[in-house]
């Protein structure tokens, strides 16, 4: 090497040396995450994905119609009934974009960390063979609430004890209290904690899903300011979009319903370009969400565990143990 360093340019601009800014504001890596916006692999499994459960819980009626953008409510979509109904639809919808998500926030987190992209393949290969292990994630808590709502089924039960049931029950009932407020912490922070279990799973060594919800927990309740800062940020980012992503299926559709019908006498656009454009905007309001998230994560694990931003797990050496190796010994 015959170069010299020299040292830093001051007269390059504050612009072109920003990313060297990283470990002053470490939020400005949410920005590294939106890359994976741009891969057509992401937006096409998101897609399948949004497309997959509108048909499912639709009950064969796919959304087709594509309605004109409105930065108010950006997501006007028939799946969004799903996140008010029936419970099981929402657990089914779930665990079909349960991979997808873990895949993108993976992504996400990959380029926030300025590592070099993986093979989208090697990072579905690793999401999908941590599957069961995002299924006891999202189980977990479910467990745990109806356990600790055993008690109180039995005091349920003693209020049927005629004359003397409301008294017990209201005497005992001083002992559930502590019961009742752990169920609603775990139940209110399984929103946050299972996501952030998910991207645990997807991005760090360990596969060990009480290790990952752990962690989503332990984020939510010790960084509560700094986690509501970055979830209302990805939602803005991503809210913002999609509105964008909205315009472009709307006047796609116009354009290419006027060029279809000129060129076919009146019939209006096939049903699978409908489709296709009646569902951008969703598929890419969930790709840049969990790619967000993905980041997040990483900010998250920053504040509470002093982990490094650049500590991801990414080839098969990465996950290889760190313990010694044992010499064997003579008898």
């Amino acid at each position: 090497m015959t170069e010299k360093f020299a040292g830093h340019d001051i007269e390059t601009g504050f612009l072109q040396r920003l990313r060297s800014w990283r470990d002053v504001l470490p939020p400005l890596i949410l920005f590294q995450s939106l890359r994976v916006c741009g891969s057509p692999i992401f937006l096409t499994l998101s897609l399948v994905s949004v497309i997959a459960i509108s048909a499912i819980f639709g009950r064969g009626s796919v959304y087709s119609e594509i309605p004109a953008p409105s930065f108010t409510s950006p997501i006007q979509f028939e799946i969004a009934w799903i996140f008010w109904r029936q419970s099981v639809e929402l657990i089914g919808a779930i665990l079909i974009g349960m991979v997808p998500a873990a895949a993108i926030m993976r992504a996400g987190a990959i380029y926030a960390a300025g590592r070099d992209a993986e093979p989208t393949l090697a990072g579905l290969k690793v999401v999908w063979s941590r599957a069961v292990a995002m299924l006891l994630v999202l189980v977990l808590p479910i467990a745990c609430i109806l356990g600790l709502s055993i008690p109180v089924a039995l005091l349920a039960i003693m209020d049927r004890i005629p004359s003397v049931g409301d008294w017990i029950t209201e005497l005992l009932g001083l002992l559930v209290v502590p019961l009742a407020i752990l169920i609603g912490l775990i139940g209110a922070g399984a929103i946050v904690a299972i996501p952030i279990g998910w991207a645990s799973l997807s991005i760090e060594k360990r596969s060990d899903p009480f290790d990952a919800l752990s962690r989503g927990y332990e984020y939510l309740y010790r960084r509560p300011v700094q986690l509501a800062v970055y979830f209302t940020t990805s939602i803005l980012v991503a809210t913002f979009l999609c509105w964008m992503a909205q315009w472009v299926a709307f006047v796609g559709s116009l354009l290419g319903s006027l060029a279809y019908s000129l060129g076919s006498g009146g019939e209006p656009l096939p049903l699978a370009i409908r489709v296709v454009l009646a569902h951008l905007p969703i598929a890419v309001w969930m790709t840049s969400f969990f790619a967000v998230l993905g980041g997040i994560y990483l900010l998250l694990r920053k504040d509470a565990n002093e982990q490094e931003i650049e500590d991801i797990v990414l080839s098969a050496v990465d996950r290889n143990s760190a313990e010694l190796p044992t010499l064997p010994t003579k008898q």
